[in-house]
């Protein structure tokens, strides 16, 4: 068998093998399996590991400005001996990638910050003073009194008015239950009320309960305010304001309720009006001195309208009845004698 050898000096070479002669890199194989300096080492430990950036990456003068990231580290006691130029060019990337956020991060809040302070100021300028407050119709407000309990006045920014608490402070008054504050630019505040209306009253010791059109009560005073029926012939102990009356006979207070709502809707304006409902069957209401049968529910919003008509032909102070039972019937109204 033929043997190669790896010869370092020319005089090692025979005539019987084939020799490859190694001469030449025989330095630096020595070098390659030679045992590292431990001075070097301690020298490398102390010095600090340098910092590169992308344009300061240090040659190898082993690899001629190449670097071998699959280059391993020599074993000198656990301890690393050789530094990786890659390694700390990764991180020195990283560093200043890092850095370059964050001063476009702090370009982007003080830009951020400049323009919110811009539009502050714009938005507080008199470009957006109210110039115009409109409101919808109410029935037991004026528009100068809405303004009063929020606090609104033409020459306040619309922008920066508060109008939720201006919303809250409306919608605790119990003669309304919504409201709605908006600013239409430029100079335009917009105010709507929806109330809480009133639809009949309940004699109660001597003051009358105000109910809106669902029987809740509203409010407690001595006397009415409105042409609207004061409601007779309720059984009932005890009320809450805010709260849907409680009574014993509920037939008599839904018939009460659908006369009232009616009457809303065709008033009988400058009379005394009551109603009673203490028999659903034979109900009946009482205008000035002028009685009117109105029998059960049935047919009620006309049998409301009809009376309205009539009462308005009847001369003032004359005293009768009037009977609205059957709509299908002549309408007669008979003198008291």
């Amino acid at each position: 068998m033929k043997e190669i050898r790896f010869s370092f000096d020319d005089d090692d070479r025979t005539e019987n093998n084939e020799d490859i002669d190694m001469s030449e890199y025989k330095e630096y194989i020595r070098d390659l399996f030679s045992e590292p300096d431990d001075e070097a080492d301690e020298g490398d430990e102390e010095q600090p590991e340098e910092e590169f950036g992308p344009d300061t990456i240090p040659e190898d003068p082993d690899t001629d400005g190449e670097f071998d990231e699959d280059e391993e580290d020599g074993d000198s006691g656990g301890e690393e001996t050789k530094r990786r130029p890659r390694r700390a060019d990764t991180e020195g990337e990283r560093k200043i990638s890092r850095a370059a956020r964050r001063r476009l991060a702090v370009r982007i809040a003080g830009g951020a910050a400049a323009a919110a302070a811009i539009g502050a100021v714009f938005l507080a300028s008199p470009v957006f003073a109210v110039r115009n407050i409109e409101i919808n119709d109410t029935r037991y407000f004026t528009s100068d009194e809405i303004c009063s309990k929020i606090g609104l006045y033409t020459g306040d920014n619309g922008v920066f008015f508060n109008k939720g608490r201006a919303e809250k402070i409306l919608e605790s008054d119990k003669y309304i239950s919504e409201a709605d504050v908006s600013f239409r630019f430029p100079d335009t505040m917009v105010i709507t009320i929806d109330e809480n209306r009133i639809y009949g009253y309940i004699n109660y010791l001597g003051d009358y309960l105000y109910i809106d059109r669902e029987g809740r009560v509203i409010d407690v005073k001595g006397e009415t305010e409105e042409s609207l029926p004061v409601i007779e012939g309720l059984k009932f102990n005890s009320f809450t304001i805010g709260e849907v009356m409680r009574v014993e006979n509920e037939d008599s207070f839904e018939a009460a309720l659908i006369i009232s709502n009616a009457m809303s809707k065709y008033e009988v304006e400058g009379k005394k009006v009551s109603v009673n409902v203490a028999d659903c069957d034979n109900l009946y209401a009482y205008i000035d001195n002028i009685k009117v049968l109105l029998g059960d529910t049935s047919r009620m919003e006309e049998k409301i309208k009809t009376m309205a008509e009539a009462v308005a032909e009847i001369p003032e102070g004359d005293m009768g009845t009037l009977d609205l039972q059957d709509l299908s019937k002549p309408i007669i109204f008979k003198y008291s004698t």
